[in-house]
């Protein structure tokens, strides 16, 4: 939701930016293609046809432009979601859009009207306060509000009704394949099934985590014919990736740098001091250019230089002086005064019913503190305000307005040295007010430049990563020159084609972008991201499908080793059916599971994944004991002590066939869209671009 100042001037409405499905489908003109028939290269293909970047960047710069001007301007990672929900958007032209289009579905006038303020109106409307002023909805709010949007700001009118329509139109095709997907009889039973039949049981588990790693023996030859029986798994199989390690040289202003700054900001100082127009003069010398006219209060600046603004008289500048990743001009253009308190008090909680109890306890040990002078004492003995206990129940001060009402009222209507008893939300406090007083708090104008590299700073660390890139021609002098400069070298594996970032740096599509496009060992020049020169070299190449040995034998040693676990304590667990003998051994206790349906994933005291286990239980009879059975976390052997298994005819098949049908329902709109884009092979090929 974006706030907007000039329309809530003209209309008192609110803007409002619709987030809705993905499509192309529009009223009127929008309907119809582009048809500009212009040459562009492709970003991806959706069916071997390709997406157009001129569109493209033309509906993400529309998206863009409409938000700004409303004064919505996107940061880098709104943008960003920008470009993806275009992304999808496309893509779902080219895939559910034909199936829409080949279905005949439209929007009419009457039906977009309909969905903003007619019978059927859309939740995003119905549930913005913005159209329901006295808490009902106002149809006339909406029309207002789409009124101004469509005179103020037309291309934000037009993106909120592509939007709303593409909406619309695809809620329309989804329903209709929800209305044909119905759950038969059997379903709804098996759903009645899987929570009613329910088994209890005792068991022994001995955790696979209770055996050290290292009493585990796996050789290369058990790791090898574990891969070569488990490789072809779905579970297994491995996205196309990449891997690099890369070194980062930091472009960090210099000693230099700040101090060409302060120098500037010197240079300035007089000028500011002598002008009659401060905030003119921020605007045209500031990085921030709304850093006046500001009541400042103590804690924003550097000890000694927030001693200086708190204290200094109007017109006096200070500065210039290092604050954070900024060097500061401070002129005192004003001063403004509020009254402040400070107090000591005891707090006595009260529960809502023995209030007339904890008033007389305040009473007396207020009493007790007019007669022995002992506050400090009485605090510490009876006060459930826990953080102030250390102050001695002190408040230091503050300003008026800043605690609730009653303590605020007392502590500055009342007059210093008194005491009194006070009820609030919290219970009754006994407050004595130790000083009031009228602060000073300088209003301030401030000048502020950023302190960045220069671009001789920059010439020198490009000068030394190049150095490191020309030096390090394969990985072992890639990893030695970095440790003889004192860099650290980072290790990124599985860098996917389209991912945004990599370990230690969160936005560096520049390096990603080169590791798609690099060959095995190949050393980059210095790519600049943000404030750091990286040099990486490309390590590692994974093809997609199959894993390889050396990219997965980590994993499935730890999977091997697991497995010899449950081979030694199935050895181990067996022959014992007595539960006390099995738990004596293995030094466990019995535990009890009870009332399991048959749905459930987790055994309490047991595993949290454990379907199996409670599978097998189902299996058995009251009173049988099973042989031990491997399970996700351990090792069970179990004794069943009951079973309820509902009798088919004794369940309504219509009980749960409506969670069964919107089990379906739910799966509608993400399902079609993920199982035609999958048939669509689409290619993804905006990293070469952006």
């Amino acid at each position: 939701m974006a706030t907007i100042t000039k329309i809530r001037q003209q209309s008192g409405l609110v803007l409002i930016v619709i987030g809705l499905g993905m499509g192309a489908f529009i009223l009127g003109d929008f309907f119809r293609p582009s048809g500009s028939g212009r040459q562009s290269q492709e970003i991806g293909t959706v069916n071997g046809k390709g997406i157009d970047r001129l569109e493209y960047e033309n509906r993400v710069s529309d998206e863009v432009e409409s938000l700004r001007s409303i004064n919505q301007s996107p940061n880098p990672q709104q943008t960003d979601q920008i470009r993806q929900r275009i992304w999808n958007n496309m893509i779902q032209k080219q895939t559910v859009g034909k199936e829409v289009e080949d279905a005949g579905f439209v929007v009419t006038q009457g039906e977009y009207d309909d969905i903003r303020w007619g019978d059927n109106v859309n939740p995003i409307f119905l549930n913005d306060q913005t159209f329901s002023p006295d808490g009902k909805f106002d149809p006339n709010q909406v029309k207002n509000y789409f009124n101004a949007i469509k005179q103020n700001y037309p291309l934000y009118a037009k993106i909120q009704q592509q939007q709303l329509v593409e909406s619309q139109i695809f809620n329309k095709y989804y329903f209709a394949i929800s209305k044909g997907l119905k759950a038969n009889s059997l379903e709804s039973i098996a759903i009645a099934q899987s929570n009613d039949n329910r088994v209890s049981f005792n068991f022994v588990m001995k955790r696979y985590a209770s055996i050290p790693d290292s009493t585990i023996v796996v050789s290369d030859s058990d790791i090898k014919a574990y891969y070569n029986k488990h490789k072809d798994e779905d579970q297994y199989k491995q996205q196309a990736s990449r891997g690099i390690k890369y070194v980062s040289f930091p472009v960090v202003p210099s000693e230099s740098d700040i101090s060409f700054l302060n120098n500037q900001m010197d240079l300035l100082l007089s000028d500011f001091q002598n002008t009659d127009n401060d905030s003119l003069f921020v605007i045209n010398n500031s990085d921030n250019r709304q850093a006046y006219n500001q009541v400042y209060r103590s804690g924003g600046f550097p000890n000694e230089y927030d001693s200086l603004v708190i204290n200094s008289s109007i017109g006096t500048v200070v500065g210039p002086f290092v604050n954070g990743d900024y060097i500061n001009l401070v002129k005192i253009t004003g001063e403004e005064f509020e009254k402040e308190a400070k107090v000591r008090h005891i707090l006595l909680r009260t529960n809502g019913v023995n209030d007339v109890e904890i008033e007389a306890r305040a009473d007396s040990i207020m009493n007790v503190i007019k007669r022995k002078k002992n506050f400090e004492e009485m605090v510490s003995e009876f006060s459930d305000d826990v953080a102030s206990i250390k102050d001695g129940g002190v408040y230091d001060w503050f300003p008026e307005g800043r605690m609730v009402v009653e303590f605020n009222d007392f502590s500055f209507n009342g007059k210093v040295g008194q005491m009194k008893s006070v009820k609030t939300t919290y219970g009754y406090h006994i407050v004595e007010i130790l000083g009031q007083r009228n602060n000073r708090l300088p209003v301030t104008a401030v000048v502020n430049k950023l302190i960045s590299p220069s671009k001789e700073t920059y010439d020198n660390v490009y000068a030394i990563a190049t150095d490191f890139s020309i030096n390090s021609g394969d990985i072992e002098t890639f990893e030695s020159s970095a440790n003889e400069l004192g860099y650290t070298v980072i290790e990124a594996k599985r860098i996917i084609k389209s991912a945004k970032g990599v370990p230690g740096m969160a936005n560096a599509e520049e390096l990603v972008r080169w590791t798609n496009n690099a060959k095995k060992n190949e050393v980059s020049t210095p790519i600049e991201l943000e404030n750091d020169m990286v040099v990486a070299i490309l390590t590692n190449i994974t093809e997609k499908g199959i894993p390889n040995y050396d990219d997965i034998s980590e994993q499935f040693k730890n999977l091997v080793i697991r497995e010899k676990k449950a081979e030694n304590t199935i050895k181990e667990m067996s022959g014992i059916v007595d539960l006390d003998e099995l738990a004596s051994k293995l030094n466990v206790q019995v535990q009890t599971a009870s009332n399991i349906p048959f749905s459930s994933n987790a055994i309490p005291g047991g595993g949290s994944n454990e379907q199996e286990i409670i599978g097998k239980a189902f299996t058995l009879e009251v009173g049988d004991v099973s042989i031990p059975m491997e399970g996700k976390d351990g090792v069970y052997v179990i004794e069943l002590t009951d079973k309820v298994i509902v009798p088919v005819e004794e369940i309504d098949p219509e009980l749960f066939a409506e969670d069964a049908d919107k089990n379906y329902n739910n799966r509608v709109n993400t399902g079609v869209f993920n199982a035609l884009k999958l048939d669509a092979n689409v290619e993804d090929n905006r990293l070469n671009f952006y």
